[in-house]
Order: structure tokens, then sequence, then C-alpha cells
């Protein structure tokens, strides 16, 4: 009676083996595990089967093309970062040279508007200085005034008589030598 119970426990443990191994050939063969994720000691075991063989044998040959596959995306996304590297690094320089620019224009801007602001002060005090010697003008004798005025030239003598009240103009016209008076009225209508 023993030896039948030991034969029929060594029956149950062959039989429980031989459905693991059926089950686990079922489950590699029909990919529902991936093999790389094995231990490898295992994958050496069920490498001998000679059904999984072929099996495992295919999934390393894939994994090594993916592997393959994923290096050359890899590669060709490093470049793509590079290439996209070099661009940003061309528009910052761009922009530092713009920006230089600008600030050159600026200064540029700001010299011209000191300039411009400094002929506007000695323009105004000129102005000035016309209309007070316009007064002066028109307070003197006409005859001593058209004496004096004789021998300036004709745009300042029109810049003095536009500031003045034209009765006073008027009497140092006709005071003028009659040359100098026609050439200052000539110039003062436009025509010259």
């Amino acid at each position: 009676m023993e030896t039948s119970k030991g034969r029929s426990i060594v029956l149950i443990i062959i039989a429980i083996i031989l459905l693991i191994a059926l089950a686990a050939g079922i489950i590699l063969y029909f990919n529902f595990y991936d093999i790389n994720k094995l231990n490898p000691s295992l994958k050496a075991i069920l490498s001998k089967v000679p059904i999984l063989n072929k099996k495992i044998i295919q999934q390393d040959v894939s994994a090594d093309a993916n592997k393959e596959e994923e290096k050359q995306q890899i590669l060709q996304e490093k470049e793509k970062i590079k290439e996209e590297w070099a661009a940003i690094e061309k528009q910052k320089l761009e922009l530092q040279n713009k920006e230089a620019e600008l600030k050159q224009k600026e200064a540029e801007l700001e010299a011209k508007e000191q300039e411009i602001q400094v002929n506007n002060e000695k323009l105004e005090t000129q102005i000035a200085n016309v209309k007070n010697l316009a007064q002066y003008y028109e307070l003197m004798d006409a005859s001593s005034a058209a004496k004096i005025l004789q021998n300036v030239e004709d745009e300042f003598l029109i810049q003095l008589f536009q500031n003045m009240k034209k009765d006073a103009v008027a009497e140092i016209l006709s005071n003028l030598d009659p040359k100098k008076a026609a050439s200052v009225t000539k110039k003062m209508s436009g025509l010259q």
C-alpha cells in the first residue's frame, strides 16, 4: 500500500509540474507575458524547451530591434534638440545685436534732441534780441535809423522790419538808399 501511495504522490507531483509547465508554455507562447521580464536563470531553463526556445529567440530579436529603434529615435531627438538649440542661440544673438542697435539709435536720438534743444534756445534768444532791437529802432528818428541800417545785410533788416510797426518800417524805408530799399522790399515780398 505504501508503494501505491508513494506512486500516486509522485504521479500527482509530476501532473502538477506538467500542468505548471503547460500553463507557462501557453502564457509565453501566446505572449500573455513578456519573456524579457523573466528571471535570466528561468529564461535559460525555458529556452531549452523546443517550442519555447523559438519564442524566446524571436522575442530577443524583437527586443533588440526595438532597442535599436529606440536608440535611433533618441539620436534623432538629440540631433533635433541640437538644431533647435543652435537656432535659439542664433535668435538670441540677433536679438542682442538688435538691442545694441536700438540703444545706439536711442543715444543718437537723445544727442539730436539735445542739439535741437540747444538750437531752439539759441533761436529763441536771437528772436528776443531782434525784437528788442526792433523796439530800439522804432524809437529812433527814421533818418538816423536808416543811416545805421544802410550797412546791414538785407536778411537781418527784413527780420528787424518784421518785428516793427508798419509806420516805423515805412519811414525807415523812405530814408534808405533807393536801391537798398528796393532790394529789401523785393525780398520781403518773396519774389527774390
